[in-house]
């Protein structure tokens, strides 16, 4: 799945999941013996943890670490944040760092700057900028936090499929219509949710028909292929083409599996008419790794 830095709203979660969240974060970074002091009287930090330097003269040492979590809508003032460094001086730790959501005022920024020249406290600061910079690094957090019900189920799915061949029914795929966020979608995933409208083709019209809608199409996932697939080097080469439209000469689904193998692959090849333009998709699985390649140009007049 593909993480954008605007797919991470802090404003989804509650200030409770954002200290979490941190939490999480700061373990990622190595920092340990962390303690979470939840709930009212935490003494100047939401988080206290240690950090273990190494040094090849002198060996390793660790360092306390306080951590503060804002959780706020608007910039951080003076008063959010004075006496939660006092606490930090006051219980002698060796880092004070400040996590926020969104930012600092200017005068709280400025007041910060001075207060670290009179203080052997070091402080830091992650400003929400900044944060979802280092959270881009870790989508298994990304996709935790700030994921949705549509994805997750494309990306169960997807798995699915992998290991058991199961595909989503036609109530599923027509949720999915106007719903899911297709640029989020890694390029395997496009191209799984592409076959598996093509699989569900027939299933579809039986489906639309019985509930008196328009038959829909994986149409409106179009689009998003070049996108995905033209920062990739997964491209159907010419050769390739041609060597798959040689063996498979019509248009449509195939489906083939070679068991001692272990490869299931799957080739389609449609011409979109009124676009001018050809849609070929090959699948390859073996051993549980999935290739994916496409070719998505004008069509070539034969």
């Amino acid at each position: 799945m593909t993480i954008y830095e605007e797919d991470i709203d802090f404003k989804l979660i509650t200030w409770k999941r954002f200290e979490e969240l941190c939490f999480e974060l700061l373990i990622k970074y190595q920092f340990h013996s962390l303690v979470w002091r939840q709930g009212g009287g935490d003494s100047g930090r939401d988080i206290e943890a240690t950090y273990t330097t190494s040094n090849s003269i002198i060996g390793s040492y660790d360092d306390k670490w306080f951590i503060e979590c804002k959780h706020h809508k608007k910039g951080l003032e003076v008063t959010d944040i004075s006496t939660k460094i006092d606490w930090a001086v006051a219980e002698k730790a060796d880092h004070f760092l400040l996590i926020t959501s969104t930012y600092l005022t200017q005068t709280t920024r400025d007041w910060l700057n001075k207060k670290k020249e009179a203080l052997q406290l070091k402080v830091h600061l992650i400003e929400g900028k900044q944060l979802k910079y280092l959270l881009l690094s870790l989508p298994d957090l990304v996709n935790r936090y700030f994921s949705d019900d549509y994805l997750d189920l494309v990306k169960s799915t997807y798995k699915n499929w992998i290991l058991h061949q199961i595909l989503l029914n036609p109530k599923a795929l027509l949720s999915l219509h106007g719903n899911l966020e297709v640029r989020r979608l890694s390029q395997e995933e496009l191209t799984f949710l592409i076959y598996n409208y093509i699989a569900k083709e027939e299933e579809i019209e039986i489906f639309c028909e019985d509930e008196d809608i328009s038959v829909f199409s994986f149409n409106y996932l179009l689009p998003f292929i070049d996108r995905v697939f033209l920062t990739c080097d997964s491209f159907l080469t010419q050769e390739e083409s041609l060597e798959l439209n040689r063996r498979h000469l019509w248009a449509g689904l195939l489906t083939s599996s070679c068991e001692e193998e272990r490869e299931f692959i799957i080739y389609y090849r449609n011409i979109v008419e009124e676009e001018n333009k050809e849609l070929q998709i090959y699948i390859s699985i073996r051993n549980r790794n999935i290739i994916s390649k496409i070719m998505y140009n004008k069509k070539i007049e034969s």
